[in-house]
């Protein structure tokens, strides 16, 4: 059995970063004329206690009409722990009061890009010096 390449665990880990910058945070319906570029990851009907979330873990398709929202993917109705299938469900604008939206967390970018950094450094000065704490060579630079 072949060993597995040495940037094989740097792309997985850098797969497993990129998704995790982005978050999602509910917003007010968006204006008719911004719609079409708003990122939907779910909808909320109704506001307050009695409100029902129906949050998508893949969104295939998103269309606005005059009346309702038009969404086709896979749902996570409330009350329902798994995923479902694919479905196309209709909600009627004069019930959506709110949106759930995907976007970039610049926090998280920035935490991530400083853990780059300094893990890149921290590599780099071990390379250099070639020693550890006990003052052995590190692997084969002598």
């Amino acid at each position: 059995m072949r060993k597995p390449r040495a940037a094989l665990p740097a792309v997985v880990a850098a797969s497993f970063l990129a998704s995790s910058c982005y978050s999602v945070r509910v917003q007010p319906v968006p204006a008719p004329e911004v719609r079409d570029s708003t990122n939907i990851r779910g909808v909320v009907l109704g506001e307050g206690p009695d409100s029902e979330t129906f949050e998508f873990s893949g969104v295939e398709h998103v269309r606005w009409t005059e009346a309702a929202l038009i969404v086709t993917g896979v749902v996570r109705a409330p009350g329902e722990n798994g995923d479902g299938g694919t479905e196309t469900i209709s909600f009627p604008l004069s019930d959506v009061s709110e949106v759930l939206v995907r976007e970039l967390d610049g926090t998280r970018i920035s935490v991530i890009v400083a853990s780059v950094l300094v893990g890149t450094a921290a590599v780099i000065a071990f390379a250099v010096t070639g020693k550890t704490k006990e003052g052995g060579p590190i692997g084969r630079i002598r």
